[in-house]
């Protein structure tokens, strides 16, 4: 591989790693580590990728280990989903489907054809129903 793609890549995957960093985007996160154990595991099965592959999914596995434990289980968020997983599930489809139906809505009214309906729209995190003209 070139050395200008190599350099290209680095900087690509950092900008990705950054952008993760930033959203905190739950399901992001977990194709990382997904994406991670794959090209891991495959690393493994390489004769000359097999101990740095070993070494990095070690410490990977141990610092994201000791992260979780010591500092994510301590937010406030995670305490409060765990503690009342029933009734925050329940909230958090209800306000998921309201926010897929005003998508939905919007789509309509952007490419026509959704004249007159009801428009949902999310004024800081409460949900106020209007009506379109």
């Amino acid at each position: 591989m070139k050395p200008v793609v190599r350099i290209l890549l680095g900087y690509s995957a950092l900008a990705m790693l950054a952008g993760m960093a930033v959203t905190f985007s739950r399901g992001g996160w977990m194709a990382v580590a997904v994406a991670l154990l794959v090209l891991l595991g495959t690393l493994i099965f390489h004769r000359n990728h097999r101990l740095p592959a070993l070494l990095l999914l070690f410490v990977l596995a141990g610092g994201g280990t000791i992260f979780v434990t010591n500092y994510l289980s301590k937010t406030l968020s995670y305490m409060h989903r765990v503690g009342t997983p029933g009734q925050t599930a329940e909230l958090d489809l209800a306000i998921r489907l309201d926010i897929w139906t005003a998508a939905e809505q919007m789509c309509g009214i952007i490419f026509g054809g959704a004249s007159g309906r009801r428009i949902t729209t999310i004024v800081s995190g409460n949900i106020v129903r209007k009506m379109s003209r």
